[in-house]
């Protein structure tokens, strides 16, 4: 147990300091702190003092592209970007941080070309196999959830779905051998895939 305040403790204020935050300063050093990240390999970030350090070697006229090593074309970009800002924008003078904003605007709005990531948007249910309700609920909730999904698979064959919980499968293929026929049916499409590594998901 947490042992009850001491009422003769007593605390005195010697110093106060008051802060008013800028919210255009604030994204304007996030901008720069994911175009470093883009740019500089984990080696390189861990060997640093952090953005202060980074920022300061642009500042005194050093060049923010040394060490890109074998970095891809758009890390240069990035680290190009992040350079360009440095150089627009003075700290004491906030009329130039809109020009700073605009060029990381314009960075972070590029399309990936083919190279870049590729995103796949898939459906997915987590159903708790125990929360708030005894198992034979839990039964009943992923009958339910997964007649859905195929109903959605039925009419856009582009749709998947992934299953992360092998137990809730053994218990639909036991409670609803035909819902666990239709799966199947589903499953040799490729539209609804097992996925995970255990049998039931960690809470």
């Amino acid at each position: 147990m947490i042992a009850a305040p001491d009422p003769e403790k007593m605390f005195q204020l010697s110093r106060a300091e008051l802060a008013v935050f800028h919210r255009d300063v604030h994204n304007l050093l996030v901008d720069l702190e994911l175009l470093l990240g883009i740019a500089k390999s984990p080696e390189e970030i861990s060997g640093t003092d952090g953005l202060e350090a980074m920022l300061e070697k642009g500042i005194q006229g050093r060049t923010l592209l040394q060490g890109l090593g074998k970095d891809s074309q758009r890390s240069f970009q990035a680290l190009y970007t992040a350079n360009q800002m440095v150089n627009v924008c003075d700290p004491a003078q906030p009329e130039t941080f809109p020009a700073a904003q605009a060029l990381a605007s314009r960075f972070f709005g590029q399309h990936g070309g083919e190279s870049q990531h590729t995103i796949h948007a898939t459906g997915h249910c987590h159903v708790d196999t125990a929360w708030l309700w005894p198992f034979k609920e839990t039964v009943r909730k992923c009958a339910r959830s997964w007649v859905t999904a195929l109903q959605l698979m039925e009419r856009n064959p582009e749709f998947i779905f992934a299953c992360s919980q092998a137990q809730q499968l053994e218990w639909v293929k036991s409670h609803y051998p035909g819902l666990y026929s239709r799966i199947q049916e589903f499953a040799s499409r490729g539209q609804f895939v097992p996925v995970g590594g255990t049998w039931v998901e960690m809470p």
